[in-house]
């Protein structure tokens, strides 16, 4: 009898201290799994709506010598006359002029100015330089290139390639404020106006915490999409920035207009569907041809009225 009671004393707890440590690892497995899922939810979120705007950031460094490395895109020398037009036509003995050395990128990048280089591709609508220097198309297409220089000089000028890194590196974090702002501030105040109920927070039971939790991906991915345009309204802006300030000479400008004259004419026509002519401009890293057209007539039509005044 005596051994049966302390047998049973024994066994009684055996699974007592089981049953104890089983409701702890439960309880300690539960916790760390939801932190880790959380942690994990809030990586990705960062990850797609951070991470891909600084990679793009830093290999637009890299892809434009901001870095000090070398051109990624391969390249060949211009003559010496070519060299000589374009220092002429920029006023600047210090730039650096290179021909594009990639039958894909050529024709993909008529001009392109890196950091430190103006590059040169093959465009229909921009004469080449060698066209040019040998004297083979009209004075009209010369200013055509000349407006094209001026401009890529311009982005030069004003540190363009170092401003778009700065960009793409930065305005993931003001987004992410943004919605922080939003969704702790702004949203809680409204619902608390409009359905005079209180905000305070309760308790969230595990499967509204897990959809809590997973919304995040897609949150990401609208952060990024809104940083993605940020960026492409604000290189929007310095493109157009870059024409505004070519010289105030008629013939320049008038190039200008002549070679967006043509661009307009060959960009495919989306008039037929606003939806799409809408996107078209949103999702775009130039103004539209049609404003920046309008814009050059414009500075075109004033000069003239100067010169006849």
């Amino acid at each position: 009898m005596k051994y049966k009671k302390t047998s049973f004393l024994i066994l009684l707890t055996i699974l007592t201290s089981a049953f104890q440590i089983g409701a702890m690892h439960r309880i300690f497995t539960k916790n760390f799994a939801k932190k880790t899922f959380s942690k994990t939810m809030t990586g990705l979120n960062w990850g797609i709506s951070a991470g891909q705007m600084i990679a793009l950031g830093l290999y637009t460094g890299y892809q434009n010598e901001l870095f000090g490395n070398e051109l990624s895109i391969k390249t060949t020398e211009v003559s010496d006359n070519v060299k000589s037009f374009v220092r002429d036509t920029l006023h600047d003995d210090k730039i650096i002029i290179k021909n594009i050395d990639d039958p894909i990128l050529e024709t993909m990048i008529p001009v392109m100015a890196t950091s430190k280089k103006i590059l040169i591709g093959k465009s229909p609508f921009i004469p080449s330089l060698e066209s040019i220097i040998e004297q083979d198309v009209p004075e009209e297409d010369k200013k055509i290139l000349e407006f094209t220089l001026h401009h890529e000089h311009n982005h030069i000028k004003s540190k363009d390639t170092l401003r778009f890194v700065t960009a793409l590196c930065t305005i993931p974090f003001g987004i992410h404020s943004a919605a922080r702002l939003v969704g702790r501030k702004v949203i809680p105040y409204i619902t608390k106006a409009f359905t005079k109920i209180s905000t305070k927070p309760k308790s969230i039971s595990g499967t509204k915490w897990f959809f809590k939790e997973l919304i995040k991906i897609p949150s990401g991915q609208a952060k990024y999409t809104t940083g993605i345009l940020s960026f492409m309204a604000y290189h929007r802006h310095r493109e157009q920035k870059a024409d505004d300030n070519v010289p105030e000479d008629i013939d320049i400008l008038k190039g200008g207009a002549r070679y967006f004259r043509k661009h307009i004419k060959y960009e495919p026509n989306f008039h037929y569907n606003p939806f799409l002519k809408i996107l078209s401009r949103l999702f775009s890293f130039h103004p539209s041809p049609e404003h920046r057209l309008k814009k050059l007539e414009s500075r075109i039509k004033n000069l003239k009225q100067q010169e006849s005044s």
